[in-house]
Parts: C-alpha cells; sequence; structure tokens
C-alpha cells in the first residue's frame, strides 16, 4: 500500500522530461504563438466590467462575453473555445488526487508512530519478570577430583582457586544477561542463591584473593577450610534444588 502511493505521488509531481519541453518551446517559438505588443498599445481602453450587485454603475455592455476558466475575455462575436478550463479541470484533479494522497501517507506515517510510541511505552512499564524462589547451581562440572589431586601434590593455592572458578561459572549460568566483566562478589550479589550458599563461597573468595593478590599461601589449613565451606555450600544448593 505504502508503495503503491509512492509511485502515484512520483508520477503526479514528476516535471516532464527535458526533450519534451524543449520541443513545446521550439513549436511556440516557430509557429510565433506569444505575444509581441503590449495591452493597450492600439490607444484603446478597455473598462473593467461593473462589479455584480455595484450600484451606481451603468448598464452593462451586452455584446460583452464573460471570462473563461483561464482569465480570457471572450469579444461578442467570438465562439467560446471548448479547450478553455480542459486543463485547469485537469491540473485540478491531479493537485486534488496528490493532496489527497499525501493526507493518507500522513495518516499511515502517524499511525506507525504512535504504534511505535505505544509499543516502546508497554515495554518500559511493564515489570520484569522475577522469580520469587531462590534458584540453585548445578554443580556437576565442578572437578572434585582434580582439587584432591592438586592438594594432594601441596598445590593449595592452585586447588581452592581452581575450585572457585568452576564453582563460580555454576553460579554465573543461573543469572540472565550477566556481563562477563564482573568479579566473583558481583556475581555473588546478583545470585538468587539458597540462604547461606553466598556466604559459603564468599569465604572461599576471600581465601582466593588473599593467595592471589595478598601474595599469603593457603596452606594445607586453609585448603581443608574451603573443602568444607564448598562442602557446605553444596549441601544448601542440593537442599533447595530437591
Amino acid at each position: 500500500m505504502t508503495l503503491l502511493l509512492g509511485i502515484l505521488i512520483g508520477v503526479c509531481f514528476s516535471p516532464p522530461p527535458p526533450e519534451a519541453v524543449r520541443g513545446a518551446l521550439n513549436e511556440v517559438l516557430a509557429e510565433r504563438r506569444y505575444q509581441t505588443e503590449l495591452p493597450g498599445a492600439d490607444g484603446k481602453v478597455i473598462p473593467p466590467p461593473p462589479a455584480s450587485g455595484a450600484t451606481g454603475s451603468g448598464p452593462a455592455d451586452p455584446g460583452r462575453r464573460g471570462r473563461g476558466r483561464t482569465g480570457r475575455t471572450y469579444g461578442p462575436g467570438e465562439a467560446r473555445d471548448s479547450s478553455d478550463g480542459a486543463g485547469f479541470s485537469g491540473a485540478g484533479w491531479a493537485q486534488a488526487l496528490s493532496m489527497v494522497l499525501l493526507g493518507v501517507v500522513g495518516v499511515l506515517a502517524l499511525v506507525g508512530v504512535a504504534r511505535a510510541i505505544s509499543g516502546r511505552r508497554r515495554a518500559v512499564l511493564a515489570p520484569p519478570k522475577v522469580a520469587t524462589g531462590p534458584v540453585a547451581p548445578r554443580l556437576e562440572d565442578v572437578p572434585l577430583e582434580e582439587f584432591e589431586a592438586l592438594a594432594a601434590a601441596g598445590r593449595f593455592d592452585e586447588a581452592v582457586h581452581l575450585l572457585l572458578l568452576r564453582s563460580m561459572a555454576a553460579v554465573a549460568r543461573t543469572v540472565e544477561a550477566l556481563p562477563i566483566s564482573l568479579t566473583s562478589r558481583e556475581v555473588l550479589a546478583r545470585a538468587r542463591l539458597p540462604a547461606g550458599a553466598a556466604a559459603e563461597l564468599g569465604g572461599i573468595v576471600d581465601a582466593v584473593e588473599t593467595s592471589w593478590f595478598g601474595g599469603r599461601p593457603v596452606g594445607r589449613e586453609g585448603f581443608e577450610a574451603c573443602r568444607e565451606r564448598y562442602r557446605r555450600f553444596a549441601s544448601l544448593c542440593e537442599g533447595a534444588s530437591a
């Protein structure tokens, strides 16, 4: 519908080709169909016709004919040109059609804008869908065997770091549209974990930050404490998902 309206408007308002304009101009010049003298050059002054309904004016000339649609005044014996007003009528219809098409396009544009604004307003006013209960992460991917193997080799810092990374990856999967630039503490703040689970995992975050950024090794005691925290964390998550 919009494409059809655009085509009609283009047809109505498109200018004639230069060849047609040049041909019409050459035809007028060749046949000398243009005025070469000023009006009233013969010394005759044509009085204006009396206004309709005016009082005190002389009688109207019975031989004078009325003006055509183009503004031409016909003499007493001159026949009115049948084509007088045909061009005006065609131009009037084209102008009227163009105005109607422009009005339709304007209405369609206003309707589209109104629908777009209404849709955005509904999206803004709609309350976000938030789950009421906690979401427990699935901890099947946490490599406890590798965790224990690193600790058996005395690599306690690496063991605790690996345990935290895999646990936080499981927690991050429970949060929708989570930016990858967030820290472990920011992820815990956004996650809806079971009661007490975030605090247990937060203790492991403290141990990793102390060893990796503070330069203080975890040691065996720190490793045992982190392993116990993870067991409580996993138990809370299993209880919530059961």
